[in-house]
């Protein structure tokens, strides 16, 4: 089954599996079994503590296209790509880089415009950096 829906996908460096089993439960049956089978370790270098908001976008993508059709779950999808947009737009106004952040935070609006949080962190981020500090 695993070469029939395609293996991994290359372009996801993170997040491949939930890649992987989205497309698993979407192929045909699947059985939760109840002991684990595979350990994690979590760390601060791990991939899980950075890097996954591109591979994030990739994959909730992949995911808005399969349901084209379904407007709910489209909905859902929309606010999960603004929170995504939102925390990336403030990631990258902390890193410094204020215009690319203020361009994702205005993307996430246009996901999810009913989110107070990002109208509030887009006007934190045109204040000085030591005031933004101070607010966070």
């Amino acid at each position: 089954m695993f070469e029939q829906i395609g293996g991994f996908d290359p372009d996801l460096i993170t997040l491949e599996d939930y890649d992987l089993s989205f497309r698993l439960f979407n192929f045909g049956h699947c059985v939760f079994m109840k002991e684990n089978l595979a350990a994690y370790r979590n760390h601060p270098e791990g991939v899980s503590k950075v890097g996954l908001l591109h591979p994030g976008e990739i994959l909730l993508r992949k995911i808005e296209r399969f349901y084209a059709n379904d407007t709910d779950k489209r909905r859902l999808i929309n606010v999960l790509l603004g929170d995504l947009y939102a925390d990336w737009g403030w990631q990258e106004i902390n890193a410094g880089r204020c215009s690319e952040g203020c361009r994702r935070l205005i993307q996430s609006l246009g996901c999810n415009p009913a989110k107070f949080r990002t109208y509030s962190l887009l006007v934190r981020s045109c204040l000085p950096e030591a005031v933004r500090s101070f607010l966070s």
